[in-house]
């Protein structure tokens, strides 16, 4: 499939993530070399969630990897905050049920919190995650993906 920036306009991707998809894809290019080479965790989240790419399961697990990967960034105090959301979101891509989405929801809604209150560039991409879990998780699409499992 061929990706060109028509199509992220198409699925409301951020004026950033445009430029950068312009800059780096003038001509377009393959979802396999977008996926190589996104710069940024919500973005690639973003991307696969819009064009199908993967489960919800296998996107929660990027997020979650993504989120751990720039807790170095997170103030000291937010950390367990934010970690306690990636293994409730963990919980929901291994076992995606009412009550293991409720109680990521409310992990979601601390660590949100969290990173509102820092106010800064380095909890830029845990708020960034956590708004895109919070979209998939009230999708009819995620809450289809667990049907059946409770």
């Amino acid at each position: 499939m061929k990706i060109t920036l028509e199509k992220l306009v198409e699925m409301n991707a951020c004026r950033e993530a445009r430029e950068e998809f312009a800059k780096r894809f003038p001509h377009g290019t393959t979802a396999n070399q977008i996926t190589r080479e996104c710069p940024r965790g919500d973005w690639l989240i973003c991307f696969l969630w819009n064009f199908k790419l993967a489960t919800i399961e296998q996107i929660i697990m990027i997020g979650c990897v993504g989120g751990r990967r720039s807790l170095r960034f997170a103030r000291p105090k937010d950390v367990p905050v934010l970690v306690a959301a990636y293994d409730a979101a963990d919980a929901v891509a291994d076992d995606n049920t009412e009550q293991s989405r409720s109680a990521a929801w409310s992990a979601e809604s601390a660590a949100r919190s969290a990173a509102l209150s820092a106010e800064s560039a380095e909890s830029a991409e845990h708020l960034a995650i956590a708004n895109d879990m919070r979209t998939m998780m009230c999708s009819p699409r995620y809450r289809k993906a667990g049907a059946g499992r409770e």
